[in-house]
């Protein structure tokens, strides 16, 4: 490097070199950056953070812990068990569409509650009393629960939402075709409300076309920030089995069946 003999200063080369490189690293990088920006990171919302959105009779919502809450009554037995092998089938349809991350139970209810239960020591994990995670071999448990259920009876409603509750699911989903007059007392529905929470009751009520509503059932699925979905014996059937649906009568209001609580039948499923 040269320098002016006269003021006797030098400009460094090591300097000059420095410099240089430095100002070719910096440019390179930018064209890099340019060519491939980072990716931003958009965090997920936390009320949905670890649940999976479920589903039954087109009724959904998210939840890592699902509770399916199903009457077998003996009113759900009538009409060739159509009702009854109905709710079984889409239970165990739904049942299918869950993560192996995600713990379901079974409630079905009469006059008496009977909980789904794997045999001791092959329930594959659960962090709940009564939950269990969506394995297959859980899933063959459930079918074989589903299949054991006998249908007869009166449907008595408070003890198992308060049993489902207990367990401390994320969702209830109860599917019945109860008739008014067997419908939630007021003291019942406070029950049911205070073991609740805000955790949500997705109901589904079957019926003819002129079954009147369950008032309490609905309140509760509205105060609890769930949904009471009305759908006819038909169209429960179609939509359990795959089968086209009346779209006239798919989601209307039901009414008051001739149902006499005495049949007794044992559900059979398509597999």
């Amino acid at each position: 490097m040269q320098y002016d003999r006269r003021s006797g200063d030098r400009f460094p080369f090591g300097i000059f070199v420095a410099l240089v490189i430095a100002l070719a690293t910096t440019l390179l990088r930018g064209v890099e950056v340019a060519a491939a920006p980072p990716v931003a990171y958009v965090p997920p919302r936390p009320e949905l953070r670890g649940k999976v959105p479920t589903e039954v009779f087109g009724v959904g919502a998210p939840g890592r812990r699902v509770v399916y809450v199903f009457d077998a009554s003996g009113s759900m037995a009538e009409r060739n068990q159509q009702a009854i092998r109905a709710a079984a089938q889409e239970v165990l349809q739904s049942i299918g569409h869950l993560s192996k991350h995600q713990e379901f139970a079974i409630v079905a209810y009469n006059e008496t509650v009977k909980t789904f239960a794997p045999e001791a020591g092959r329930n594959e994990g659960g962090t709940k009393a009564g939950m269990v995670f969506a394995t297959g071999e859980n899933r063959r448990h459930a079918e074989r629960f589903l299949q054991s259920v006998v249908a007869k009876g009166n449907a008595h409603h408070a003890a198992a939402l308060e049993t489902a509750y207990a367990m401390k699911p994320d969702v209830v989903f109860l599917i019945t075709d109860s008739e008014a007059r067997l419908d939630l007392t007021t003291f019942e529905l406070g029950r049911v409300k205070a073991a609740a929470g805000k955790t949500p009751c997705m109901i589904v009520q079957l019926g003819d076309t002129k079954k009147q509503s369950c008032q309490n059932l609905s309140r509760l699925a509205s105060e609890t920030g769930g949904r009471y979905q009305k759908l006819t014996y038909q169209n429960a059937w179609n939509l359990a089995f795959q089968l086209p649906t009346d779209p006239t009568t798919a989601r209307t209001e039901l009414g008051s069946a001739d149902a006499s609580p005495t049949e007794t039948a044992a559900v059979q499923l398509d597999r």
